[in-house]
């Protein structure tokens, strides 16, 4: 299962008070200016020959980096499984996945996530 969880880097964006006539027509064909990151394509972890003999299980949070086109600019565990075989999994895993950035006034920004990765 995987969760993308709440921003752990808030960004400030501030407007001017006059916009531009492109921007004020930028801002009025969006229909949401306020969307969360999202995870587009998920992948299915892999649980490790060694994980599944020893009847492993946890959840690693991996922080992922994402740039404001939704590119991966960076991975590291956030939070460990207990397991270095299920931390590098739950990486390959978080690496595999694609994401939509998050949008603030209708634009994409970058910023940095918490997927949950569960080993059961």
């Amino acid at each position: 299962m995987f969760h993308l969880l709440a921003s752990a880097i808030t960004t400030a964006v501030l407007t001017a008070a006059v916009q531009a006539p492109d921007a004020a027509a930028h801002a009025a064909s969006c229909k949401s200016p306020h969307e969360p990151a999202t995870i587009l394509r998920s992948v299915a972890p892999e649980t490790p020959l060694i994980a599944r003999t020893a009847n492993w299980t946890g959840t690693t949070v991996v922080r992922v980096d994402l740039s404001a086109a939704g590119g991966i600019v960076g991975t590291s565990v956030a939070r460990s499984s207990g397991f270095a075989a299920l931390d590098r999994a739950a990486l390959e895993t978080a690496r595999a996945q694609t994401y939509a950035p998050e949008t603030q006034d209708c634009r994409p920004v970058a910023g940095s996530y918490g997927v949950e990765v569960e080993f059961d």
